[in-house]
């Protein structure tokens, strides 16, 4: 009974299993995961292009950027579109893995023997080595339905993964789309808050003269031209 209950506190102490020689989590709620040295491979760790798929010359031309372009960039770069993208391929992967037990197992093994008889009484040693190959061939013929079960699991789990990986781009797409137009809303303000206001009545038909109105070619056409009331 004590040797049980010693196991047991044993068993309770201890701790979680380690990732390359380090903690597989966070030893607290609030401390983040930092992954153990080999945790994540060389080339990932030490190649940008990895990290961030930018295009070389995005600094010279951010400001004539389209939409779609910043679309494209966007969605390369979404972690969660990362993240349902390799959710998918393990999905992918586990549905050909369960279709393969519909293909025969081959098991090959070889045996080595070697036999050596010492000399006695006047005869000869005697070695002799002995291989002994053989090949097994196994092929599941019939399991009550769970094979065709657990490949039509994996098969539909593959398809609502993918189907995720689909939201998730269309969510990425539509919040680029409203921090760009947001963008546009929040820079047209700042320019239209900056025009002195007597310059917009006696000049409506002129933008004001701050660079980034100068640089967006702003003009306020719609507005007409002040004309005198007619005399009675």
């Amino acid at each position: 009974m004590r040797a049980a209950l010693a196991v047991l506190l044993l068993a309770g102490c201890t701790g979680l299993p380690t990732v390359s020689g380090g903690r597989s989590v966070s030893p607290a709620p609030e401390v983040p995961w930092s992954p153990p040295a080999g945790a994540i491979p060389r080339d990932r760790e030490d190649d940008p292009a990895r990290r961030a798929e930018l295009p070389a010359d995005l600094g010279a031309r951010i400001q004539r950027l389209t939409l779609a372009e910043i679309v494209d960039i966007g969605l390369r770069n979404n972690p969660a579109t990362r993240f349902a993208w390799a959710n998918a391929r393990t999905a992918a992967a586990t549905y050909g893995a369960e279709r393969g037990t519909l293909l025969p197992t081959i098991d090959g093994d070889v045996t080595a023997t070697r036999v050596q008889t010492a000399a006695m009484q006047g005869r000869t040693s005697v070695e002799q080595s002995v291989l002994t190959p053989s090949v097994t061939l196994s092929h599941l013929l019939f399991d009550f339905g769970g094979r065709s079960g657990r490949i039509s699991g994996a098969r539909q789990r593959l398809i609502a993964a993918s189907f995720t990986h689909n939201a998730a781009i269309q969510d990425a797409v539509l919040q680029i789309q409203v921090a760009y137009f947001q963008y546009l809303a929040n820079r047209a303000l700042l320019d239209a808050q900056s025009c002195p206001s007597t310059s917009a009545i006696s000049r409506p038909w002129t933008c004001c003269t701050s660079p980034a109105a100068k640089a967006s070619r702003c003009r306020s056409a719609a507005w007409p031209r002040s004309r005198r009331a007619p005399g009675p």
